[in-house]
């Protein structure tokens, strides 16, 4: 059963901009946290300051706050190829994903999902019937009386699974720095940046100031089309202004031309649907240029100082 990937967004802190600014005036404040809220609640502290004072904050790399906002995501249909980089994430992160062990897949039959690549290949069919006579196996393994756990062990990394977790707004930036790179594997990479959406739309990007225009969703980025994604981007908010640096793609991810290659396998006329870009030649970064560092042997490198997503979302 072949299937894609799905995320939803269950639930999420009720008003991060009301918990961040209670952290951070916590830290700078004689008064307590209930008197701050308190002050909230009655309309003496407006949402525009509470959002100023967040922002003046960010600038100055207090970031702390940030973790006590959290997100929980349901995912379905990603591959253990792709879940097994996702779980490795365990600071500010946690999940629970379906057992291969406790659940046993019924009528010879489970869910995998299908690379594009091997379409382009012209090999889906024999991939298809490849996975039918595994599930085949599958089930005949476990009618003879060989346990789901040891059954198991014929599934491939494509067979699909579905988990929840949550995760805290610190870490979901640093997940996205990684995982939002174009370098890193398509699938986590089309994962990733569903839930990162979903987040803007939800809370309505909770480190917006309200300053600046806010681009449209689904409209690209001021490069134009060179380099710029087609992946739906939240309204300009405090995080890239914070930092005043919006990149393309994330500063980790080198402009190195046999990275791009590997990135554009299996064509260019078919993009992956939510983050393909529309032009890898080079690596573009709005309002300023890549910081290049001396790394060993004395070749440069882009210096990676803060999360991709701390600046765009």
């Amino acid at each position: 059963m072949d299937t894609a990937v799905d995320v939803q967004l269950l639930t999420h802190t009720p008003d991060p901009i009301r918990v961040m600014y209670v952290a951070f005036r916590t830290c700078y404040s004689k008064f307590t946290p209930q008197q701050l809220w308190a002050d909230i609640e009655s309309g003496k502290i407006s949402e525009e300051k509470m959002k100023t004072f967040i922002f003046d904050k960010l600038k100055s790399g207090h970031s702390s706050p940030r973790t006590q906002v959290y997100f929980t995501f349901a995912v379905s249909g990603l591959s253990r190829a792709a879940s097994h980089q996702l779980v490795r994430h365990n600071n500010g992160i946690t999940f629970d994903q379906q057992s291969q062990r406790y659940y046993a897949f019924k009528e010879a039959d489970f869910p995998y999902v299908v690379p594009e690549t091997w379409e382009k290949a012209g090999l889906r069919e024999e991939y298809v019937a490849f996975m039918r006579r595994v599930g085949e196996l599958y089930d005949q393994a476990l009618k003879a009386g060989v346990p789901a756990e040891d059954a198991r062990f014929l599934l491939p990394n494509a067979a699909s699974t579905n988990l929840t977790f949550t995760v805290n707004y610190e870490e979901f930036l640093h997940v996205a720095d990684l995982r939002l790179c174009w370098r890193a594997q398509w699938e986590i990479r089309h994962m990733w940046a569903k839930p990162a959406s979903m987040l803007a739309r939800a809370v309505g990007d909770p480190a917006h100031v309200g300053q600046g225009p806010q681009r449209p969703e689904g409209a690209i980025s001021r490069a134009g089309q060179a380099g710029a994604t087609e992946m739906r981007r939240p309204a300009d908010g405090l995080l890239r202004r914070a930092t005043r640096r919006v990149p393309e793609v994330s500063a980790r991810c080198s402009a190195d031309s046999v990275a791009q290659r590997r990135d554009r396998r299996g064509g260019e006329d078919g993009p992956h649907v939510g983050v393909h870009t529309a032009d890898r030649r080079r690596s573009r970064v709005i309002d300023a240029s890549p910081r290049v560092r001396e790394g060993p042997g004395g070749k440069p490198f882009l210096a990676a100082s803060h999360s991709i997503a701390r600046r765009w979302i």
